[in-house]
């Protein structure tokens, strides 16, 4: 489910979202023993994985929400802040209790009838879900990163995204995308080294 559409561009964009709302993040709490910062995997069975990333206040649960939301802990309850779950309530806080298994694994434990739900769907019914802190895999240094999506026989958008280190990114809509053309932007640096890390 990593491989599903369109990882890349969610990744980008999660980059990007992130270095413009870095400030509005003060008021996260944190408990200096558990460390959530980066990307972490959920792995259900042999066939369904996926992965969670914490970044400054901010969350993306790869191919359940649609965009990034805020998350907050504090006295070992992590609180995922409107996510979606498909076929329940349309936006709703989630807690589940964390417990950590040494620096780079953790349990989750779900309070609540919400929390439980979501294992429902997405943890095969489990009791608890384990996270995993992903490990760098790769030491690539591009030039540029693109990403392409082609026609289907649905509506799914037709487009091509290039970002490159210094920070230039191109994006080219044909069709079922918000914007149709080329445009061009600039975006910090830093959004580049983020994304490059995350491929890696």
């Amino acid at each position: 489910m990593l491989q599903g559409f369109p990882w890349f561009l969610l990744l980008l964009t999660f980059s990007i979202a992130c270095s413009e709302h870095h400030d509005s993040c003060a008021g996260v709490e944190r408990d200096h023993e558990v460390v959530l910062h980066g990307d972490s995997k959920i792995v259900v069975n042999r066939e369904a994985e996926y992965s969670i990333t914490f970044d400054s206040c901010f969350y993306w649960f790869m191919s359940i929400t649609n965009e990034p939301q805020k998350w907050t802990y504090a006295s070992d309850t992590l609180v995922l802040h409107q996510l979606r779950i498909p076929g329940g309530p349309w936006r709703n806080d989630m807690a589940l209790k964390l417990v950590p298994l040494g620096s780079d694994s953790m349990l989750l434990y779900p309070v609540g009838p919400l929390a439980r739900e979501f294992l429902h769907l997405w943890g095969s019914g489990g009791d608890h879900l384990r996270l995993d802190r992903m490990s760098r895999r790769n030491n690539m240094d591009p030039l540029s990163i693109k990403f392409e999506a082609s026609p289907c026989l649905g509506e799914c958008p037709t487009m091509a995204v290039e970002v490159d280190s210094g920070g230039l990114i191109r994006f080219t809509g044909s069709g079922y995308t918000w914007l149709v053309g080329e445009y061009v932007g600039q975006v910090d640096a830093a959004a580049y080294v983020r994304l490059r890390e995350r491929l890696n």
